[in-house]
């Protein structure tokens, strides 16, 4: 059973894994290409989300915390499907200029598909992580977003205990460095090669076993 300080030490190992990945992002070439451009958005807010976990966790609020991890999951499935997924003719038409009424392009397709597609095209071990993830918090994800029972249980109790905010923040550090595979493999650029799977090794103790 884990305790609080044990919460406290991945707490701690992933606030540096978050700083070493966002120097890696940092460190990366500019967009050049509307591809590159859509990765780098998509992989910048999701990064977001990932921070904000452990910021909003820190602080008590944890209902909210649960419901961005439906965000960081989705956003980082678009992330890879971005960067591997979509077509070119898709990439072409998500430009503003082709927004619709409500400002947004034409969107990408059910996550399922990304995931069907990812399974195509992606390492094996990714799309096999992502699909497992999904399809154990997909039904508590969608009501702490929409407002259902998981909710509102949380919002009377908190009923998570260490073991199970360090088993979400091991998985929010997994889809983290995915999404960073993600703005890599959109960079295209040799010299990276090697880099991610180095801070994977140095964190390895704050990853899912």
């Amino acid at each position: 059973m884990a305790t609080e300080a044990d919460l406290d030490s991945i707490l701690e190992q992933s606030w540096a894994l978050d700083e070493d990945l966002s120097v890696l992002m940092n460190a990366l070439p500019d967009p050049v290409t509307n591809r590159q451009a859509i990765v780098r958005g998509m992989a910048t807010t999701s990064h977001s989300h990932y921070h904000s976990q452990r910021v909003l966790l820190e602080v008590g609020t944890t209902p909210t915390v649960l419901a961005l991890v439906r965000l960081h999951y989705e956003s980082v499935v678009r992330s890879l499907w971005y960067a591997l997924g979509a077509t070119d003719d898709w990439i072409d038409r998500m430009k503003l200029e082709n927004s619709r009424e409500n400002g947004e392009p034409v969107m990408g397709p059910p996550i399922d598909s990304m995931l069907d597609r990812l399974q195509e095209v992606a390492p094996p071990h990714i799309s096999a992580t992502l699909r497992a993830l999904k399809d154990a918090t997909w039904k508590p994800m969608n009501s702490f977003v929409h407002g259902g029972m998981y909710a509102i249980l949380t919002g009377l109790a908190d009923l998570n205990k260490p073991d199970q905010w360090i088993g979400m923040l091991k998985n929010a550090n997994g889809l983290a460095a995915m999404n960073t595979q993600a703005l890599i493999i959109s960079c295209n650029d040799p010299s990276t090669a090697g880099m991610l799977a180095a801070l994977q090794r140095k964190h390895l103790k704050c990853f899912p076993t």
